[in-house]
């Protein structure tokens, strides 16, 4: 748009689906324009995200009078790191009229990113509309349906944002929602203050090598079958690993879980064992020395050594440079799992798994597990309905990152800012832990115990028949 002398005005409408691109694979393959990025553009800050200077770029080449900008940007822009300098600058100029949030549904055939489309101007808006289109719902028939998108306020943000602890944007379906947030965020506890730990399990570098299937056992040994899935057995890489029987001390085998092996309120089970090269003293993890096992567990020794090229070889031959190349290349955790403690698998899909773990498993990265404070007295039980609950569900769909199938994980930054009743009369409590128990012992009464369980919880938070109706009507799948 040119003005009556010929200046240029700006443009009237910017249209684009800009380059995702990490700061990580700019300083790799831009590291030259990244020097005038830097100097040029605001939204360049921390670890950011490409996109954002294209975003910037059309509110600064747009006109006043008539801009109609619309981007297709992904999502994770709003509440993850890399998107932050970005909300600054939305929420200093409040251009944002519409969005059109994708949630967990593939807009594009080639590439799995999920994405949401924004509509913004250069003037600034007092609010704007917002639709979230549910996982496998009719987005391109109901995009432009505007009946049904709801009117949201950056007061919103800015109010759930203060109670959450961050600048991420939590989008809610409906503005009844920040209600509801806001009064869960009336507890004065949260998970992070009364848990001591929410921790992530062992990053062996090859499970096909350390994780293997318990065969049979006596008082001092177990037969093991090494790689019984036989993975890589029909390659010649230097990664083979022969499927082969062993007879091992039991000292350096522990019980092990999968992420499949862990549901809500089940019983945990697993006939795998990981090798487990250490020994716990006084709260560390003091790793076994190749002529310690020779001496002490020959046994052991025998499983070791004849693996030593494989051990070796683990992520591109790193291991090998390690004086005990047997060893894990990352410690991470290994004094937590001898305890009574609460897990979970990672990723869940429709709705959060967690259960009691009384027998001290060892776990995958694939499992995340929580450990009381001292302080905290509340019983396990009562916290697993909490954790079970479609309360927890409804606000992890809203607050977490965005997985396949529309799933959630359960990581420790998402799970700390979790609010939670500061004290709970012991009524209240044992009422919990009562119904808990049944539901652990009787798994065919699940949905009808579990939906009992919920209702407790939603007691706890004072939430009243709307707010419930609000959040289940949520939650619910298509």
């Amino acid at each position: 748009m040119l003005d009556d002398k010929g200046k240029f005005l700006g443009f009237d409408i910017v249209i684009a689906n800009p380059p995702y691109m990490r700061i990580q694979e700019i300083e790799a393959e831009q590291n030259l324009q990244k020097i005038i990025y830097e100097d040029r553009f605001f939204t360049v800050k921390g670890s950011y995200d490409i996109a954002n200077l294209f975003f910037e770029l059309a509110t600064k080449i747009s006109t006043k009078e008539k801009d109609q900008n619309i981007f297709i940007l992904p999502h994770k822009l709003f509440n993850t790191d890399n998107g932050t300098a970005l909300r600054e600058l939305i929420n200093q100029n409040k251009s944002i009229k519409l969005i059109a949030h994708f949630g967990a549904n593939m807009v594009f055939d080639n590439a799995k990113t999920y994405t949401a489309v924004i509509h913004f101007n250069k003037s600034a808006q007092n609010s704007f509309k917002f639709k979230r289109f549910k996982v496998k719902s009719d987005f391109k028939k109901d995009l432009y349906n505007l009946k049904d998108y709801s009117d949201f306020s950056y007061n919103h943000f800015e109010q759930s944002n203060l109670l959450y602890g961050s600048n991420g944007w939590i989008f809610f379906d409906t503005p009844a929602e920040y209600k509801i947030f806001e009064k869960i965020y009336q507890q004065k506890s949260s998970v992070g203050q009364k848990f001591q730990k929410v921790f992530q399990g062992i990053p062996t570098s090859r499970d096909d090598l350390y994780v293997s299937k318990k065969i049979s056992e006596t008082d001092e040994t177990y037969t093991i079958l090494v790689n019984p899935n036989e993975r890589n057995n029909d390659t010649q890489d230097k990664l083979f690993i022969e499927t082969k029987k062993f007879e091992v001390e039991k000292t350096f085998f522990k019980p092990f879980l999968m992420g499949k092996d862990v549901h809500r309120y089940q019983k945990l089970d697993t006939d795998r064992l990981v090798f487990f090269p250490y020994k716990i003293e006084h709260s560390t993890a003091n790793l076994v020395t190749l002529d310690d096992l020779k001496k002490h567990y020959p046994k052991t020794f025998e499983f070791v050594k004849y693996y030593e090229s494989v051990f070796k070889a683990r992520e591109k031959g790193k291991a090998e440079n390690f004086k005990q190349w047997y060893s894990y290349l990352r410690n991470q955790n290994l004094t937590e799992f001898e305890q009574e403690k609460l897990s979970s698998m990672e990723i869940c899909t429709n709705h959060p798994n967690i259960t009691l773990d009384t027998q001290s498993f060892y776990h995958t990265t694939k499992v995340y597990s929580f450990i009381k404070k001292q302080s905290t007295t509340e019983s396990y039980f009562y916290f697993m309905a909490i954790l079970n609950s479609k309360l927890l569900w409804w606000f992890l769909l809203n607050t977490g990152d965005t997985l396949r199938g529309d799933s959630r994980t359960i990581k420790t930054n998402y799970i700390n800012p979790f609010p939670l009743p500061d004290k709970t009369s012991i009524k209240q409590e044992q009422d919990i832990i009562n119904l808990v128990q049944k539901r652990m012992d009787n798994p065919e009464n699940a949905l009808e115990l579990e939906q009992k369980i919920d209702n407790l919880v939603y007691e706890l938070y004072e939430l009243n028949a709307q707010d419930i109706e609000i959040i289940e009507k949520s939650i619910k799948k298509p």
